[in-house]
């Protein structure tokens, strides 16, 4: 009775890899959507918003990669499914994916996810935080964690020497990161993959022996008991038809050679290398821009060194940030005020283009009385357009100096392919320049410095350097 029952079990179990359809595949879309929409909707109740969009997104990413990769590796009924508060899952029901491609497959998710991390602009530093965070602890050698099943590919699919080599290798890696981590890793290993390897060792044996299990019968059963037992499982476990179908479908899998397990380790390998450079200069990224908000809300109530005032519709948190960065890096207080209207008759229709005198009156007329201002105060103004010199008659200027305490900057022409770090790296030389030449009276020059004169267009900009010939290591001393 007992061995019928096992009969039937394992078979059922085995034979349990429904054919895709056109209703089932509906079913997984459908499910999909309401998991994301529930991860969502539950993750803004209990989190916020912004932060639960992040997570979700991170691990969109990752379970993209997944799916990928299943198909990629002919995997059929591959779904998707996003667990509130837990993270997502990837499905793919065919158990006669090898060895080899099965670690490939969990790889693929930390792929992506941090690939998607390390490409977000500056403006996500946040998510490129998040998300290689994430990735990073998904790397980590436990079931179920993807590293964990690498972890099982490497050391447990192959002969002895391999899983030793493997184990080794691992704990070695997470070393790389810290050796707290390496220790923690090499228990989990133990713990956690014993049990594969014994459902290795006996795959291994039943392959060398050519024993085939379709179609299944009591007397295969029996056999498979009997090497069950030899390679170190109880009894019970030898009557449990989930682990009876386990070790069957590990039979029928073509193993790893030596070449894909060296491979599978070097890639798990670099991806750590990657994820730990793309976690610290996110981490890098982010300490600066929460040591701009500091220098931000320090500065409100302070007499100002430089009045920064925006005219017209401007990108105020790229003027922001950037007099945030410049106030922390030279040591002075930049304030800056509300955008202000366009002056009259500022723009030229005929060449597209402001005018850039017609700013200086109103730009000492918004500044005049501003409780804020002291002795040596200067006033830059700021337009997203292009400046040309009227009185002058230049076609094209970066920036016009009034008077010693007044200049104006056009933005319109640091844009490349709305590419917003180049647009702000070419911003920040630029009103650093402006405070070195007002605030700090430094002549313009020609040597490699940011005070180099002139700027023939935006490659000299670009190559331009962004220190002042004496700030180097030090702050520069104001006028």
């Amino acid at each position: 009775m007992e061995e019928k029952y096992l009969f039937e079990e394992t078979s059922r179990i085995l034979e349990n890899i429904p054919q895709q359809n056109r209703s089932r595949r509906l079913i997984s879309w459908l499910v999909f959507v309401l998991s994301c929409a529930l991860f969502i909707i539950l993750g803004s109740i209990f989190w916020d918003a912004v932060f639960a969009l992040i997570i979700f997104i991170t691990i969109l990413a990752h379970e993209i990669g997944h799916f990928a990769a299943f198909k990629i590796c002919g995997c059929r009924n591959v779904s998707v499914m996003m667990l509130p508060f837990v993270g997502g899952v990837t499905m793919a029901r065919d158990a006669k994916i090898s060895s080899a491609n099965r670690g490939f497959c969990a790889l693929s998710g930390p792929i992506l996810g941090l690939l998607s991390a390390f490409a977000s602009p500056i403006i996500f530093v946040y998510y490129a935080l998040i998300a290689s965070f994430i990735n990073l602890l998904n790397l980590f050698p436990a079931m179920p964690l993807d590293g964990g099943i690498v972890a099982r590919e490497l050391v447990t699919r192959n002969k002895t020497m391999f899983a030793v080599s493997g184990a080794a290798f691992i704990v070695l890696i997470c070393a790389v990161v810290n050796w707290k981590i390496a220790a923690i890793a090499g228990v989990f290993i133990f713990a956690t993959q014993m049990f594969s390897l014994k459902i290795s060792a006996c795959a291994q044996k039943l392959r060398k022996a050519g024993i085939s299990f379709r179609p299944l019968d009591g007397s295969k059963i029996r056999t498979l008991q009997a090497a069950m037992l030899d390679v170190g499982f109880s009894a019970a476990q030898t009557k449990n038809p989930s682990i009876l179908a386990a070790t069957i479908a590990e039979s029928e899998k073509k193993p790893a050679t030596a070449f894909h397990t060296l491979l599978l380790l070097v890639v798990y390998a670099l991806i750590i290398g990657f994820g730990m450079f793309t976690y610290t200069v996110a981490r890098d990224i982010a300490a600066q821009f929460e040591q701009i908000q500091t220098v931000k809300s320090e500065n409100i109530d302070k007499p100002a060194d430089v009045i920064i005032q925006p005219f017209g519709d401007v990108n105020m948190v790229m003027i922001e940030d950037v007099s945030a960065y410049l106030s922390n890096e030279l040591g002075i207080v930049i304030s800056v005020l509300p955008p202000a209207k366009l002056p009259e008759n500022c723009f030229n229709y005929r060449r597209s283009k402001y005018i850039s005198e017609r700013f200086y009156d109103d730009l000492v007329r918004n500044t005049f009385g501003n409780p804020r201002v002291k002795v040596n105060t200067v006033y830059i103004g700021i337009v997203d357009g292009s400046l040309y010199m009227e009185s002058a008659n230049l076609n094209f200027v970066f920036a016009q100096y009034y008077d010693a305490s007044h200049a104006m900057i056009g933005i319109q022409d640091m844009r490349v392919m709305q590419n917003i770090d180049t647009l702000q790296n070419r911003f920040y030389k630029l009103l650093k320049r402006a405070i070195g030449i007002t605030y700090y009276m430094y002549p313009q020059t020609q040597e490699d410095t940011i005070m180099r004169s002139p700027i023939m267009g935006l490659e000299d900009l670009d190559n331009l350097s962004p220190y002042y010939k004496n700030q180097i290591g030090d702050n520069a001393n104001p006028k």
